[in-house]
């Protein structure tokens, strides 16, 4: 009998799993997104200040929120 992980990934012996018991496959992908979201997070801050707007998460120049509002209702509006 095959034993599947929540995702569907197959679970074959204790070795499709890592220590803290997530499917390998699963924390790959998971992982995988992280990365990609970060990446992301990284190129955008970089953009906004080559914009003149300084980011600094510790103390806060800019209202994130209110500026991430209206960069995306600037992007609904251009697509």
């Amino acid at each position: 009998m095959v034993t599947l992980c929540p995702q569907g990934h197959e679970i074959a012996s204790s070795a499709d799993r890592d220590a803290d018991g997530w499917c390998k496959r699963c924390r790959q992908l998971k992982n995988a997104t992280y990365r990609s979201r970060q990446r992301a997070a990284l190129e955008l801050a970089l953009a906004l200040e080559s914009h003149g707007v300084e980011v600094i998460r510790s103390v806060s120049p800019v209202d994130l929120q209110a500026l991430a509002a209206v960069l995306a209702s600037g992007y609904r509006e251009a697509s």
